[in-house]
């Protein structure tokens, strides 16, 4: 483009509602100049700064750019962090990497942002440094860019304060930037004094504010996403943003489309097994929007209210157009029964509708008489691992669909290869790819952990009834050649609470609270019943903490409960109601009492713990181990759990302790590891 600065129409101001601020300002500018220099907010912001780039040859003329940024995702995180105490904010470094991993696995927008950011610091065309505050209560706002051509004139541009991708579509917040330019009279001082400003800035020359060398922020980034070509990722940049990047409009991550391909290709059969935090709603909404698109309708089954609430909060926000029936979960009968044929009948004119409804109300006869399956319905299926059970599996016999779409982390049935096999037979068999806890913990999408074992023993009663049952136990296998029959399952099963309920474990718990506990934490601690809950209660409640529960007991006041744990803190105690998708991404530590050795359950324990939320960068989950006297285990699923814990934390020395553990085992051959170790997968309501 020829041309100088002077040769273009710049307004003094542009703004979202009146303007489109990418093609009237921003790439038009860019394509004369020969530098751009750029202070944002936060790192998101950063990125965007970037898409001018996508619509001019400014790196093909040898155009160079400096970005300033905080190495905060969002305000958000920022905000979350200057409230913690000085000694437990992160490192820079850490907050940047984090926010690049959690980028390099977002939208198909972010995803090529992130990547054009490490092309171009590749490359030569862009420096890139971090401000933070240098006392941590603060944080960096400015919000100025320069632009320079080769004659030395400048344009200067300042405001939108929260600049993001909805911003450039215009389709977002309302924004807003004042632009100034060095060639007239009135602008020349303003433009001089803002270039003054992003240079000491840059330089580090302003008091209370701590920079990042660009060369250790280049190498953080190049670190953490490879470098590709530039002139590639410019190309797929310029055609995400002319929407050619995703078919999707939820703006799925990378691996969420692929698996959704994936369903479509087994012709709209198959499981999602994301990890907790991958997305698996999300996937399945874009799925159904799909699938409702064209007037077909959606049955989508949740096992519990929680989830129906969830989930009915999800589609009011991601897919707000499409009519939804509210079956179960409180909601009247009388209403959903006259509605319910309409909304799933085959009738395309009919226009898109849902029906959300929970697994127990699906299987009831008011339902069955009047649901209508066919090759025009879509079944969705959360926790779909919960269908399988005799109470539910009849769902899979009763609902005819022609597209099917399964959502689990751990869909396989522990202990039940019927129930498991009836799953794969009606939903198909999981989807690639998966994105296991590995792929999560790389990505961002989950925060890291430390993970720290500490044991007990069993008191001389609880021992004297374990070493009793464990002889009944012995002798039922002997009688019947090895077969654990139902009756010996029950003895297994009583067997296993004395563990889990030990009473010294309430001791352990105490212990680490007092050494561990700071204000501002949100603990979550697993226990095994109801009586086993309100004897750690009373064990801990000397130390003068914020003790909760949450349980099915005090059904009436979970949301409350909920509520004031997640804006005030303290020490969450539960059961097993709180397993399945509940979603407080504030818990920051954890530990677990109590726990079968179904995968299932401590793997989504472990989850609640992981998730992501503004400021939270790390997490610390705590692992009660029973010991003999001897120091040798007396569960081999209690370190099997151990075991799948240790593998993924951040700090080695638990599997060294372990692999210790398992020696010990190895040389004890008794009664224990005749009679295995079973333990009960039973509900709160059956406990």
């Amino acid at each position: 483009m020829s041309g100088g600065f002077a040769d273009l129409e710049i307004a003094n101001s542009y703004s979202t509602s009146t303007d489109q601020m990418l093609q009237d300002f921003y790439a038009p500018t860019m394509a004369r100049a020969i530098e751009y220099d750029r202070a944002v907010g936060y790192f998101s912001s950063s990125l965007f700064a970037l898409i001018p780039l996508a619509f001019t040859d400014f790196v093909a003329r040898g155009g160079k750019m400096r970005i300033l940024c905080s190495p905060y995702l969002t305000a958000a995180d920022a905000e979350a962090v200057a409230e913690l105490p000085l000694r437990e904010q992160p490192a820079t470094a850490a907050i940047a990497q984090a926010s690049l991993r959690a980028l390099a696995h977002g939208s198909s927008r972010e995803v090529s942002a992130a990547k054009c950011l490490s092309a171009l610091i590749a490359c030569g065309a862009l420096d890139l440094k971090f401000i933070v505050p240098q006392y941590g209560n603060g944080l960096f706002h400015n919000k100025l860019g320069i632009f320079r051509e080769a004659s030395g004139r400048t344009i200067v541009f300042s405001g939108s304060a929260n600049e993001s991708a909805a911003a450039w579509s215009g389709r977002g917040n309302h924004e807003q930037i004042i632009a100034f330019r060095s060639w007239l009279d009135r602008d020349t001082e303003r433009c001089e004094q803002m270039a003054l400003d992003f240079d000491e800035l840059w330089e580090g020359n302003r008091r209370g504010l701590v920079v990042t060398p660009a060369a250790e922020a280049g190498d953080l980034v190049i670190g953490t996403l490879p470098p590709e070509p530039i002139d590639q990722i410019l190309e797929e940049f310029k055609a995400v943003l002319n929407g050619g990047g995703s078919a999707s409009n939820l703006e799925l991550r990378q691996y969420q489309d692929e698996v959704l391909e994936s369903w479509r290709l087994a012709g709209h059969r198959g499981i999602v097994a994301f990890a907790t935090g991958g997305g698996k709603t999300r996937t399945a909404l874009e799925a159904i929007r799909e699938w409702t698109a064209d007037g077909r309708p959606a049955l989508i089954l949740v096992p519990t209210r929680l989830l129906h609430d969830q989930w009915a909060d999800e589609l009011s926000v991601l897919l707000p157009t499409i009519p939804v029936l509210m079956v179960g979960a409180a909601h009247p009968k009388a209403v959903w029964v006259q509605r319910l044929r309409d909304y799933l009948r085959d009738d395309l004119e009919a226009g898109p509708r849902i029906v959300l409804s929970t697994y127990q109300s699906a299987t009831g006869a008011d339902f069955v008489n009047r649901s209508v399956g066919g090759d025009h319905l879509l079944v969705v299926a959360d926790e779909v691992h919960t269908i399988g059970a005799p109470d539910t599996k009849s769902i899979m016999q009763l609902i005819d669909a022609g597209a099917r779409l399964g959502l689990s982390a751990t869909p396989e049935r522990f202990g039940d290869p019927l129930g498991t096999q009836a799953l794969f037979e009606y939903f198909g068999d999981v989807l690639e790819p998966r994105f296991g806890i590995g792929e999560a913990l790389a990505a961002g999408v989950l925060v890291p952990y430390e993970y720290e074992i500490r044991s007990c023993s069993l008191n001389d009663l609880e021992q004297e009834a374990w070493d009793t049952w464990t002889d009944k136990i012995a002798r039922a296998l002997a009688r019947d050649d090895g077969v654990v029959s139902e009756q010996t399952k029950l003895m297994l099963i009583q067997r296993s609470r004395i563990l889990k309920s030990a009473a010294r474990k309430s001791e352990v718990a105490y212990s680490v609270l007092a050494d561990e506990y700071r204000e501002g934490d949100r603990w979550l601690i697993y226990c095994a019943d109801i009586n086993h809950l309100h004897g750690v209660r009373r064990e801990l409640e000397s130390l003068g903490l914020p003790l909760l529960e949450y349980h099915s007991q005090v059904s009436s006041e979970q949301t409350a409960t909920l509520d004031y744990f997640q804006l005030r803190g303290g020490v969450l105690l539960a059961i097993k109601c709180l397993d399945e998708g509940v979603d407080i991404p504030l818990i920051n530590k954890a530990m677990i009492l109590a726990s079968s050795s179904n995968p299932r359950e401590y793997i989504q324990r472990r989850g609640r713990v992981l998730r992501r939320s503004p400021g939270k960068y790390f997490a610390h989950l705590f692992d009660i181990l029973v010991l003999d006297a001897d120091g040798v285990p007396v569960s081999k699923g209690e370190v099997d759990r151990a075991e799948e814990f240790a593998v993924h934390s951040m700090n080695v020395s638990p599997s060294r302790y372990l692999e210790q553990l398992r020696a010990a085992m190895g040389q004890v051959s008794d009664k224990r590891s005749i009679s295995g170790d079973l333990e009960d997968d039973l509900t709160e309501r059956d406990q």
